[in-house]
């Protein structure tokens, strides 16, 4: 409705300006996606609000700056820093460590060891997940069958599977493993576990 009704307004503020001999604004164009192609090397990706496609399999990438979006097929080491970055991994990530505030992480895989000290954040683990840890505050997690999730912070939302061992120390933290048997440890005040048993 707002769109509908700006419209004529839009157009009659371009031909006063032809007008005037003055060029109407023209609307800023889209960021473009830069490609770069992976290998043995360390890839740095940083920058305000730019958009990345890695192609190949990548060792170790490096995500800093702000508002960064980034694509790739699979990841021996994925370290996520600054503020609000979002990374999408097709495949598997081997090491996946984030820092900083609201990055977002997906992977369609599996991955062995996650670490975050960030804040505000979510990562996403369709397959799969070895190890987690988890220091910060605010962080959501979501995983399939996971080995250990070690949480020392507050606030946090964790959902899995499966978890074999948890241990958390901290307040206010959220926990749900939907099946399977779980060995709890926790400390804290106001700390929610939620552990379905297996019939």
């Amino acid at each position: 409705m707002i769109r509908r009704r700006l419209a004529p307004l839009a157009i009659a503020t371009a031909v006063s300006a032809s007008f005037l001999g003055a060029a109407p604004a023209s609307a800023a164009p889209a960021p473009s996606v830069q490609t770069v192609t992976c290998g043995a090397q360390t890839v740095t990706l940083d920058g305000v609000g730019t958009s990345y496609r890695l192609r190949g399999a990548c060792g170790k990438v490096v995500v800093d700056g702000a508002g960064i979006s980034v694509s790739m097929t699979s990841a021996k080491r994925l370290v996520v820093k600054g503020s609000n970055v979002t990374v999408k991994v097709a495949r598997n990530a081997k090491s996946v460590s984030l820092s900083g505030t609201g990055a977002t992480v997906r992977v369609g895989g599996s991955v062995t060891g996650l670490s975050t000290k960030a804040s505000r954040s979510k990562v996403v683990v369709k397959k799969k997940l070895g190890t987690a840890r988890i220091a910060g505050s605010g962080v959501k997690l979501r995983a399939g069958a996971t080995k250990t999730v070690t949480i020392k912070g507050s606030a946090n939302d964790v959902r899995v599977t499966k978890l074999r061992k948890l241990t958390v120390v901290g307040a206010s933290n959220y926990v749900k493993v939907s099946k399977g048997t779980t060995k709890a440890k926790v400390r804290g005040a106001g700390n929610t576990v939620k552990i379905r048993r297996a019939r």
